[in-house]
């Protein structure tokens, strides 16, 4: 039933949220700014295109002033560029007329605008990748201190992988364009308006040529934009396609060989890799006629500006300088205004990433208690849960009415058919969910009331269903709930959860590494390891999902008994299928068709 709920709110988010937002991501990879731009007022949505870059904002302003002088290098970089070009022009109408007097001053001139430039450049490149690593980190650590933070039920509405590529590839989207937005555009106008007055100053019809060929370009380079975005999005979602079948198959590597799926997935995987092959050779082929065709276009463009300046020169209205003065420019003078062109569109997409981390950073947060984890831990306390119903979504509800109890020194244990609420009961007291009716809370010796919320955590030690392993050594793994425990410590927790024994044979003992998932032992040894670490966190309440489905019942028995009789001071609530589980608990209560009851 709780997977049923799931799959409705995740439908849910799909039917009144992800249509809207795909519809958005296809305008902007679809149509032109403008046009995206219109769209958005025509459906009231410009507040919102406003709203997104009003985040980006924010984390331009604390760079303001690297931006600032990010935007000085660039306009003493085009600066030096243009005085290094007409100081070429003066050598070559000093060489051309033999008028040499100033020829080395003009050399000098020439060589120290090109160094000054360069160095601008390099300086320039190095200081906005220093500033966009730092926006980068600040958006994609505040992103994911969002999501570890978000509402648990809010955040199921999304995939692993779209929050990963969010809060990387969207990252880097938003941190590139919230240092360059301002020094683009003021770098761009002042290319664009530096160059035409120079040109302007040594002819006026030259100027208009140049200026008019921009359009020209604009247009034809519009044309081909509608496909070339339709490319890229083809492109990332086939690229997201491989990595679902390389990411299932090296995670379930063991499900994949043992269910004989091994030719299924290499064949998707072939089939994958072809699609993405056929793909890049057609985006190839079109790259290739784009190409040829804006180059045919700058062939035939610069064509025209050669032949008005050889007649000028053949007028004798012009030098042979100024004529290289005019040749160089004018390409720079349409590449300006190309770059003015195409800020707005680099505007507009990057509004795109920023709304889908918006979407992430405006997920309601968990629920907080009053007094945060700084709560006290009770000597002696009870769980209660009292005519409590939950349901996921619009599903029928999970569990619709009943109660349980269990206090300090007690093992109780929840049972019922698979899916039918009792992971969902721990999920409740963990305060990950909540109740939609009824109660459930912590009460202290004195009586005093303690309401779950995301700050009690640290009043529960957790075992999951499955392989709770991380990455590393098995100290390290164990350390995750007490940092400070010693050796000692850990082998006592070990040994109470019998799993000493057989770490202590392994090569490295304690300091064996573990792969993800606990790869590299066997399900049984890693549930022992995982009640092991939930031991050596000293909260006075365990919870343990089927985190005994693994062991034989000699070695369960054991465990169980050692819980009993080690931690006297704690309350247990272990969910089980397995008899001997139930006959060692004080109480049992069972789940079944919503209704909560003790069965004993």
């Amino acid at each position: 039933m709780k997977e049923q709920g799931k799959e409705k709110l995740k439908q849910e988010k799909q039917d009144k949220g992800e249509n809207g937002k795909e519809d958005r991501k296809e305008s902007v990879f679809k149509i032109q700014t403008f046009e995206f731009l219109c769209e958005k007022i025509k459906n009231d949505e410009l507040g919102e295109f406003f709203h997104d870059w009003s985040w980006i904002f924010s984390y331009s302003k604390r760079y303001r002033w690297q931006i600032v002088v990010f935007t000085l290098f660039g306009i003493f970089s085009t600066t030096f560029g243009l005085v290094s070009s007409v100081a070429n022009k003066y050598m070559v109408d000093i060489v051309t007329g033999h008028k040499t007097e100033l020829l080395w001053l003009i050399i000098l001139i020439w060589i120290g605008t090109n160094v000054l430039s360069l160095l601008m450049n390099g300086v320039n490149s190095r200081y906005s990748a220093k500033v966009t690593t730092a926006i980068q980190r600040d958006v994609q650590e505040d992103v994911f201190h969002k999501i570890i933070d978000a509402d648990w039920m809010a955040l199921q509405q999304y995939s692993n992988g779209d929050l990963l590529n969010r809060i990387n590839v969207d990252a880097g989207t938003i941190s590139s364009n919230a240092i360059s937005w301002m020094p683009n555009l003021v770098i761009t106008g002042y290319n664009f308006l530096a160059t035409f007055l120079v040109i302007w100053h040594y002819s006026r019809g030259m100027t208009l040529i140049a200026v008019a060929g921009a359009p020209v370009l604009f247009l034809v380079r519009r044309a081909f934009l509608i496909k070339e975005r339709e490319y890229h999005r083809k492109t990332r979602e086939l690229s997201s396609k491989l990595y679902t079948y390389e990411t299932e198959a090296f995670y379930r590597m063991d499900t994949v060989k043992s269910m004989g799926l091994i030719d299924r997935f290499a064949d998707g995987f072939d089939d994958t890799q072809g699609e993405i092959r056929d793909y890049a050779l057609e985006r190839n082929a079109f790259d290739i006629r784009r190409n040829i065709v804006m180059r045919l276009l700058q062939m035939l463009l610069t064509a025209i500006s050669f032949a008005y300046a050889l007649w000028l020169l053949w007028s004798n209205e012009i030098t042979y300088g100024t004529m290289i003065l005019f040749i160089q420019q004018r390409g720079r003078l349409t590449n300006a205004m190309m770059n003015v062109g195409s800020i707005i569109p680099n505007f507009v997409n990057s509004s795109v990433s920023a709304h889908r981390i918006v979407e992430l950073m405006e997920l309601p947060s968990e629920k907080h208690g009053a007094g945060g984890e700084d709560i006290a831990i009770p000597h002696n306390l009870s769980l209660d849960v009292c005519d409590m119903s939950f349901a996921y979504g619009d599903e029928a509800p999970v569990i619709r009415e009943g109660g349980l109890s269990v206090s300090t020194g007690e093992m109780i244990a929840i049972v019922g058919p698979t899916g039918r609420g009792k992971t969902t009961l721990l999920r409740i007291m963990l305060g990950l969910i909540y109740p939609n009716s009824g109660i459930c809370e912590i009460r202290d010796e004195n009586g005093n009331v303690i309401e779950i919320s995301a700050d009690t955590r640290h009043l529960f030690s957790y075992v999951p269903q499955g392989n709770s392993l991380f990455a590393g050594t098995i100290a390290e793994n164990l350390r995750m709930m007490n940092e400070g425990a010693s050796d000692d410590e850990l082998i006592k927790a070990l040994k109470m959860a019998d799993a000493w024994e057989f770490v202590e044979k392994l090569s490295e003992g304690m300091e064996t590494k573990v792969r993800e998932n606990g790869r590299g032992l066997s399900e049984g040894q890693a549930q022992r390891i995982a009640i092991a670490r939930a031991l050596l966190r000293e909260s006075p309440i365990l919870l343990f999902d089927e985190a005994t489905s693994a062991l034989d019942v000699a070695t369960e028995k054991r465990v169980l008994h050692n819980l009993k009789k080690e931690a006297k001071g704690r309350a247990l609530v272990i969910t089980t299928h397995r008899p001997s589980v139930m006959e060692i608990c004080d109480r049992v209560y069972k789940v079944d068709e919503g209704y909560l009851r003790d069965i004993n």
